[in-house]
């Protein structure tokens, strides 16, 4: 595409000449993004082949595709964060030193800033820590890079990694809160009249972790004043000493409500009787 001889060039006219041609060859031949990055990594190598300040040709070529790739909050996330690699071209533009002064550069980065902002305040969704479970050792150091850019550009010294971890710490107990106090009202409270407003609770919970920021969910007050009580129950409901203990309470529980409800009928059928009757005592 280019000879070497051509990499001094300093002449201006000939440098907008040839901008237009390849312009209108790069318009008529680069249709996809995947073209439009590996011609970038090619101008990129022939560049650095210039060791002292570069190509002036080259870094005209690299403006004009520059100009042409249109950027998307969608391919930004996906290069960033949910498919992050050192070839994409947002890595290339935020890393190689050719773009530094380059508007694309500063597009990239205000189009970035907004994910980060929504992060540092509400937290990451579910989807997205779990996104970042999958990820290797390789490709978080990648996404740390990137965001940590995204981070010195709006002044936050908070690394990319704590951000996501804050959130990761916060979904782990809200998970295990919700586990735990269903666990709990499986074991020790079927017979209760109140579990489905519980159980309903809990349901909300699941929403919201579906659907809402993590940093944004709140855990129900009945749920946080159930907590301690499962915290102390859960763990004991397989012994098998407890589970006697807990038959034996039970039964005589019931025993107990049994002989109170023959007690109270029969007081009934009495003041019934002494009604009927005129008496004023039984």
């Amino acid at each position: 595409m280019i000879e070497d001889s051509l990499l001094d060039v300093k002449n201006i006219l000939f440098r907008v000449l040839f901008k237009g041609a390849f312009d209108q060859w790069y318009l008529n031949n680069k249709k996809t993004k995947t073209d439009q990055t590996n011609t970038v990594h090619v101008l990129i190598r022939f560049d650095k082949r210039k060791k002292q300040n570069g190509s002036m040709l080259v870094r005209d070529l690299i403006q004009v595709i520059s100009d042409r790739i249109e950027v998307t909050k969608d391919s930004l996330i996906k290069e960033t964060f949910y498919q992050p690699t050192k070839t994409t071209f947002t890595y290339v533009v935020l890393f190689e030193n050719i773009f530094k002064n380059l508007v694309i550069r500063e597009k990239i980065i205000q189009h970035l800033i907004p994910f980060w902002q929504e992060w540092e305040k509400d937290g990451f969704q579910v989807e997205e820590t779990n996104t970042w479970n999958r990820l290797d050792t390789q490709q978080r150091q990648i996404v740390c890079d990137i965001w940590n850019v995204i981070g010195e550009s709006v002044e936050k010294a908070i690394p990319f990694e704590q951000l996501i971890d804050k959130t990761r710490s916060r979904m782990k107990l809200i998970v295990t809160i919700k586990e735990d106090i269903r666990l709990c009202i499986n074991n020790y409270c079927q017979e209760t009249c109140d579990k489905e407003l519980f159980y309903d609770r809990l349901q909300k919970i699941e929403t919201q972790l579906n659907q809402d920021k993590v940093l944004s969910i709140q855990v129900p007050p009945e749920i946080e004043r159930l907590k301690p009580f499962a915290d102390r129950l859960n763990p004991v409901f397989p012994s098998l000493i407890w589970q006697k203990y807990l038959k034996h309470n039970m039964e005589s529980e019931s025993k107990h409500i049994l002989l109170l409800l023959m007690v109270n009928i029969s007081k009934i059928v009495c003041l019934l009787f002494c009604f009927r009757t005129k008496r004023l005592r039984c």
